[in-house]
């Protein structure tokens, strides 16, 4: 694995003494996009130093510099037209190998050239969320206040190309942690480049770090929903120390709460769940 980020903010080794202390792993396989349509380029060469483009794509800026730089032509001599983004969530953002092929193809043919995916062929030429492994250790005193939590992630990447999907970014942001510790790295696989998909990032991350904070409220035996409400960082980012412009997380899960009866809720013996989420 190739280290890529870490954090570190108190001391991590002193809340070891935690009355409560979680530690678990998680693993989330790779998830493919697939929109309803496929990717597909048209090219047009309309002179040697002027490219036209209609390209299913979520920025027209990013296709403008990419093959600016490529081929050696001003951004202002392409023109990329994507009347119809269709489904992105996040498979749009940057260029793909057929798009170039297309590009290419039109200047050898000088003629225009699409080049569309097949069904098969975007499981592996538009990206995808990588699979991910993640290690969640956190700790909370007798009243269920957080004492720590060091937070280990790794997505895969391609060997051509480094992409660090920022998993435990989020693990910074939403609860008071005095004593917190993250760490990421990429692993390179034999697989194309992953990129942005829904959330990236903070999807993956939030699903380890609130799954442990599920398991923690089960052990200390108090209400998941209690839990986070006494934990959340309201008033300030605690990654900057900077006050939060809005932040109505707390009313949210409260509001949610109420419209699925959470009080009322009977016990089943099993482990309650209450996941939240903020991007």
């Amino acid at each position: 694995p190739l280290k890529e980020e870490g954090k570190e903010r108190g001391k991590v080794s002193s809340w070891t003494d935690s009355s409560t202390i979680i530690e678990a792993e998680y693993t989330i396989k790779a998830e493919v996009h697939h929109p309803m349509e496929m990717h597909a380029t048209t090219a047009e060469w309309i002179s040697p130093d002027k490219l036209k483009l209609y390209d299913k794509t979520q920025g027209v800026n990013g296709v403008q510099k990419t093959f600016g730089k490529l081929f050696g032509i001003p951004e202002k001599n392409i023109e990329v037209i994507s009347e119809f983004v269709g489904g992105g969530f996040g498979s749009g953002l940057r260029v793909w190998p057929h798009a170039l092929a297309a590009v290419m193809a039109a200047k050898k043919l000088n003629r225009p050239v699409k080049v569309m995916l097949t069904r098969s062929q975007m499981f592996a030429g538009s990206g995808y969320r990588p699979a991910s492994w993640q290690k969640v250790k956190v700790g909370a005193d007798a009243s269920g206040k957080f004492t720590g939590i060091y937070h280990q992630a790794k997505n895969g990447t391609s060997k051509y190309e480094n992409f660090n999907e920022g998993i435990t970014r989020v693990t910074r942001l939403i609860y008071n942690f005095d004593n917190l510790k993250t760490e990421a790295a990429v692993v390179p696989l034999n697989l194309s480049t992953p990129t942005w998909m829904r959330g990236p990032g903070d999807c993956t991350g939030d699903f380890a770090i609130e799954s442990a904070i599920d398991e923690l409220s089960y052990k200390l035996n108090q209400d998941p929903l209690q839990l986070r409400l006494k934990n959340l960082a309201l008033e300030k980012n605690p990654e900057t120390g900077l006050p939060w412009s809005t932040n109505f997380l707390d009313e949210c899960l409260a509001k949610g709460a109420e419209m699925i009866n959470w009080k009322e809720r009977k016990s089943t013996g099993r482990m309650a769940s209450m996941r939240s989420s903020a991007s």
